[in-house]
């Protein structure tokens, strides 16, 4: 297990909710942008994960999915000012703003974790490293 890698990418989440927080990411396009440093993320750990591929890219996943949220709760007044559009949607909600993303992030985080975890062991399949001759 390299912790140093699994925290390495999964701070990809926090510069993804800083983006949306900021209104550098525009609102409605942040899933694409999650879906690109997924594939993105993947291939990476396919490569430089020791091994456990599953286990790196579902602690990556879900891990990027609370850097992502916890951005977004921290700044939340300027995300609210950088994407009006979400006042409708938080107007729906039966409880308060806050409380609904600190519910559903670990719930998108576990959800985000299985994606690229699998991913991650897919790509760790398909990018087989060649093992190293060693001189005897």
């Amino acid at each position: 297990m390299n912790i140093l890698l699994v925290l390495a990418c999964a701070a990809v989440g926090g510069l993804t909710g800083l983006g949306t927080t900021m209104g550098w990411i525009p609102y409605g396009t942040e899933h694409w942008v999650t879906v690109a440093a997924g594939l993105i993320l993947a291939l990476m750990l396919g490569l430089l994960a020791p091994g456990k591929f599953f286990l790196h890219g579902f602690l990556v996943g879900f891990l990027y999915a609370i850097a992502e949220c916890a951005v977004i709760l921290i700044a939340f007044d300027r995300y609210v000012a950088s994407n009006p559009q979400v006042i409708d949607v938080f107007d729906r909600l039966p409880m308060s703003p806050k409380k609904f993303i600190v519910i559903l992030a670990p719930l998108v985080g576990i959800f985000y974790g299985l994606i690229l975890g699998l991913l991650s062991w897919l790509a760790s399949k398909v990018m087989r490293r060649k093992p190293v001759a060693t001189a005897v």
